[in-house]
Parts: structure tokens; C-alpha cells; sequence
């Protein structure tokens, strides 16, 4: 009886198969992991995510002719709307020829060579007459300088001596030499701002004549009748006929935003020479659209008409999004986006339709989800098989190096 109660008190173990089980459990995991992925590979997805992003688009704004930009009338982030003015180019030669057509037009060739030779006299003289002020303004600031010199030092002579008592105090001569010099320091102040205006008068002055000379083919003043005889011989058609096509060409100058939108770049600033067709800002425009990349082993099982959801990646609002497949690209290519495991992808774009006023910024990064009409539960363990598929990638390249 003894010997029966010490075997009762004797510890039952579990099997030892049990045991090995518990301590093995996460092997079987990874076992059933692997086998869930490879069935799930075989069979394929119905519910696919990937990456993705909204489209931007950026209407450049470039002039039709080479040309010097004369002002900008937009800043970086300025909304805009279809026709505004953009920038504006210099036209100061189309104006010449416009001129110069007009005066052919309205008289006879006779005239229009006095006419003409009085729009070239009328340049040459305003390019003079500014020269001339110009001289002048700088002329009397000197006078000026000078006169102020003479006042301050012998303001500064009188103050000493009336100091040193050699003299008594004259306040007539020195409340005169006060006013004439507070007078003179007030004058040196505006003759800067005087001389700056004068020189950009002088500066358009010459720009004009540069502008009607190269019209007209000359070099020097000596050539000035020769190439207007050249000049009225070498003209093709109706004078106004040609101002007709100037006035087309001198509205190409004015630069207009083909579309609203925001700017989104501005490349140059006003005084800028720029070849035609270089753009001098963009406009970004709003789009309904999203740009996806789907892998390769998934490109087949995406159709145009499939609906799908967006998933916003930032902002307060981060509530999916309806969108429908408008088109898949029909060939496959390298994406930009990598797997899991490092490994360069490749596979299809897809492009999808969103509603309007969605919210989204343009060139925002976002997930895609298509939506499957299968059975849910069926979905589910699939997307446990596409979360697990990098771990198979990685086991068979583990196992690969071993053999």
C-alpha cells in the first residue's frame, strides 16, 4: 500500500511528442506561412494594392519669338486664370515697323521717305536731347558740390573765428550761410534719384533708335538714305497688309496663360533675352487623375472599368477615395518603386479617374486598392499570401546559396 501511495505522488508528464510540439511552434508557423504563400502565388489576387500618385500637369508659358522680357506680371504660387498676362516682351522693333508700314501706307513713296526720315530725326533727337539733360544734370550736381564745399568751410572759418574772438558775432552773415547751406545739402539729395530718372530715359531713347536702325539695316548715320531707298524697294505687298501681320505678331509679345491654374515655376526675370520656345514660367492645372504602378506578376489582373479606392497618405481627411481604371499601359516596364526585399520591379502603369474637387495635391503620393467582387473571406486570406510572398522570395534565394 506503501509502495502504491509513493507511485501516485510520482509527476504524470505529457508525451514527449507533445512537448516537442510546444517547443517547435513557431517552425510550424513559418511552415504554414510558406505553404499559404505558395498556394496563394499559384492562384493569384483578386483585391491588388499598390502604389501610386495624382498626376501634375505644367503648361509652359514660352514666347513665339526671340525677344528681351519686359516684365513679369505673376510670382511663384499666384493663381491664375485662361488669358491672363503672364509677361509682357519688348516690341519696340515691331512698333518701328508698324510705324514705318503706316506712314507707307498713308502716303506715297516720296512722302514716306520724309516720313520716315523724320521718325529716324526724331529718334536720333530724343537720344540727344536726354544726352544733353543728362550732361547738364550732372554738370549743375557738381556746381552744386562745389558751391556747398565753399559754404560749409567758410560757415565752418567764421564759426572758428567768432570762437577765437578775433571777429564778433555777425548772425546776418551767419543765418545766410545756414540757409544756403541746409538749401544746397537739400539739393546734392535729389539729384541722384534726378540723374538715375534721366538715365533711363536715355537708356529707352537709344534702345528705340537701336531698334528702328536695325529695322532699317544701317551701321552708321552715313548710310541713312541709301538704306531707306534699299528699304521701300525690298517691300512685298500692301503696307497694310504687313501692319495687319505686325499687329498679330506684336500680340504674340504679350505672353497670356493658356489655362487656369497655379504657377508653378517662374525660370527668368524681366530684362532676360529668350530663345523662342524656352519657357519663362508654368502653370499647373488640376487633375482628376492618378498615376499607378502595378508589379508584373499582378499586370494581367487589371482591366480598364475596375473600380477603386484612394487612400490619401497625409492631411486631415484621410477617407478613401472612389476612382475607376480609365487605361492600363499595354506594355510592361521598369517601375520606380522596389519590393520589399530590395529587388528592382517592373510591370504597368495604371491610370484611374477620380471625381472632381477630390482634394488631393498634385504629384501626392497615395495607395490604390482595387475592389473585388469575390468573396471577402477570400480576399483576406490572399492578402496574408501577398504580405508573405517577400519571405518566400527570401527563403528560396536563402536556400538557392546553400545547394
Amino acid at each position: 500500500m506503501n509502495e502504491h501511495s509513493e507511485q501516485s505522488k510520482i509527476p504524470h508528464h505529457p508525451r514527449i511528442w507533445w512537448s516537442r510540439i510546444k517547443t517547435k511552434w513557431p517552425f510550424l508557423i513559418w511552415i504554414g506561412a510558406l505553404a499559404l504563400t505558395l498556394y496563394f502565388y499559384n492562384v493569384g489576387v483578386d483585391l491588388t494594392t499598390f502604389l501610386g500618385h495624382v498626376e501634375a500637369l505644367e503648361v509652359p508659358v514660352a514666347p513665339a519669338e526671340d525677344g528681351r522680357i519686359e516684365s513679369i506680371a505673376v510670382k511663384l504660387g499666384d493663381s491664375v486664370t485662361s488669358n491672363q498676362t503672364i509677361a509682357a516682351m519688348n516690341f519696340s522693333l515691331i512698333d518701328a515697323e508698324i510705324a514705318v508700314n503706316e506712314a507707307l501706307a498713308a502716303e506715297n513713296t516720296s512722302s514716306a521717305t520724309d516720313r520716315i526720315l523724320s521718325l529716324y530725326g526724331g529718334y536720333q533727337k530724343a537720344v540727344s536731347d536726354a544726352e544733353s539733360q543728362l550732361s547738364s544734370e550732372v554738370m549743375a550736381q557738381g556746381e552744386a558740390k562745389g558751391e556747398l564745399q565753399a559754404t560749409s568751410t567758410e560757415l565752418a572759418r567764421l564759426r572758428k573765428l567768432i570762437t577765437d574772438g578775433v571777429m564778433t558775432a555777425d548772425n546776418t552773415i551767419i543765418s545766410r550761410l545756414i540757409t544756403q547751406e541746409a538749401s544746397l545739402t537739400e539739393t546734392m539729395r535729389i539729384y541722384p534719384a534726378s540723374i538715375l530718372a534721366i538715365q533711363g530715359r536715355l537708356a529707352k531713347a537709344k534702345t528705340e533708335f537701336d531698334s528702328f536702325k536695325q529695322w532699317l539695316g544701317i551701321q552708321s548715320n552715313s548710310e541713312v538714305t541709301e538704306a531707306l531707298i534699299d528699304k521701300i524697294r525690298q517691300k512685298v505687298g500692301s503696307p497694310s497688309q504687313q501692319i495687319a501681320l505686325l499687329q498679330q505678331r506684336k500680340g504674340l509679345y504679350t505672353l497670356r496663360a493658356s489655362c487656369s491654374g497655379v504657377v508653378a515655376h517662374v525660370f527668368q526675370q524681366p530684362g532676360n533675352i529668350v530663345a523662342r520656345g524656352s519657357p519663362i514660367a508654368t502653370v499647373m492645372i488640376a487633375s482628376d487623375r492618378v498615376i499607378g504602378f502595378i508589379a508584373e506578376i499582378f499586370a494581367k489582373d487589371v482591366a480598364a472599368g475596375m473600380e477603386a479606392r484612394i487612400y490619401p497618405r497625409t492631411g486631415e481627411n484621410l477617407n478613401p477615395i472612389t476612382a475607376a481604371v480609365e487605361v492600363v499601359s499595354p506594355q510592361i516596364e521598369a517601375l520606380p518603386i522596389t519590393s520589399a526585399i530590395g529587388q528592382s520591379l517592373r510591370g504597368r502603369r495604371v491610370y484611374l479617374i477620380m471625381p472632381a474637387h477630390h482634394g488631393l495635391l498634385p504629384g501626392e503620393t497615395v495607395d490604390i486598392q482595387l475592389v473585388s467582387r469575390s468573396d471577402p473571406w477570400l480576399h483576406s486570406l490572399r492578402q496574408i499570401g501577398i504580405s508573405l510572398r517577400p519571405v518566400f522570395l527570401l527563403f528560396s534565394t536563402k536556400t538557392e546559396k546553400a545547394k
